[in-house]
């Protein structure tokens, strides 16, 4: 399988929004409300987001998404469109993400993650994320531990 990290264009919208407004990922959304594909537009063509959809073999698989971005430090996230989760998707976007990223000089790569998404949370720890000391905080009464990368 071959994993590759293709800039979101208008025409991936519909795609993205599928995966975001699907319930087993909008659970772990800070904002878990459904958004229209109306507003994804509105949104798309005024904040000019740095996304990033991942193809697998020619096929949409999820994106991955960029964002406070300083120059030097930058967050990340990502989501797997239901029908193609626990393939390892994810691990193979963000091992190209964290190396692009890393070779364009930044320094300091960091997420934030709801301690009860299990699956997340320890893919992050074997991408080589740590928790950052005892910074944990909740949303809407929900643990939330923002995680930085640590070259390994």
């Amino acid at each position: 399988m071959t994993t590759t990290l293709v800039e979101m264009k208008e025409d991936d919208l519909a795609f993205v929004n599928e995966i975001r407004n699907d319930s087993s990922t909008r659970c772990y959304l800070r904002n878990n409300k459904l958004i229209s594909l109306d507003a994804t537009y509105t949104w798309f063509r005024t904040s000019s987001p740095k996304w990033f959809i991942i193809d697998v073999d020619g096929q949409k698989v999820g994106y991955i998404r960029t964002s406070h971005d300083t120059g030097e430090t930058i967050c990340c996230g990502c989501d797997i469109h239901p029908e193609h989760r626990g393939k390892g998707h994810s691990k193979s976007a963000y091992n190209l993400l964290i190396e692009d990223l890393y070779n364009r000089g930044y320094v300091l790569i960091w997420l934030e993650v709801f301690r009860d998404n299990v699956i997340a949370y320890n893919l992050y720890k074997k991408l080589g994320f740590i928790e950052v000391g005892r910074i944990k905080r909740n949303i809407d009464k929900r643990p939330c531990v923002t995680m930085v990368h640590k070259v390994i």
